[in-house]
């Protein structure tokens, strides 16, 4: 088996994304886990599960970051977010502002925080609605104020 691993490790990688399908590919084919296949081929286990990862990501994100020539380490930063249009939205601005590692990695950050608070707002949205059809009185107000969201949530006695 080895000698098969070799040979299909003897394709050259054009990018990161490729190498990743390689090997994703390679432990379906030969039914090996991370750690078989870092053996095999020689490489850390997580090396190989780093890689394996950045499928995680759509194919628009990763055709993005192939086409702008962003690095491996862009593309993990973006795991951290989960919304493909905060992705895109993260990954214009970086292009735009030629954003190196830490400066991405701060942007994400920044980001993660809006799209947690989103997730948050929207969870107490659901639970007011499951309120609702449980056949409690409920009214909610949101305010948008400089520094802070402001939800004020009535329910009746």
């Amino acid at each position: 088996m080895s000698e098969l691993l070799l040979e299909d490790l003897q394709n050259e990688f054009s990018n990161y994304i490729e190498e990743a399908e390689m090997y994703r590919d390679l432990m379906l084919k030969h039914n090996l886990t991370q750690e078989e296949l870092a053996v095999k081929i020689g490489k850390n286990q997580s090396t190989i599960a780093n890689k394996v990862r950045l499928l995680k990501l759509t194919p628009t994100i990763k055709k993005f970051l192939i086409n702008n020539n962003l690095t491996e380490r862009h593309a993990r930063t973006l795991l951290k977010l989960h919304d493909e249009q905060l992705q895109l939205k993260v990954l214009s601005v970086v292009c735009e502002r030629e954003l190196n590692i830490k400066k991405t990695e701060e942007l994400v950050e920044k980001a993660k925080k809006q799209e947690d608070r989103k997730d948050f707002i929207k969870a107490i949205k659901e639970a007011i609605d499951t309120a609702k059809e449980l056949g409690m009185s409920v009214k909610a107000r949101q305010t948008d104020m400089d520094e802070h969201i402001q939800i004020v949530i009535h329910v009746s006695k």
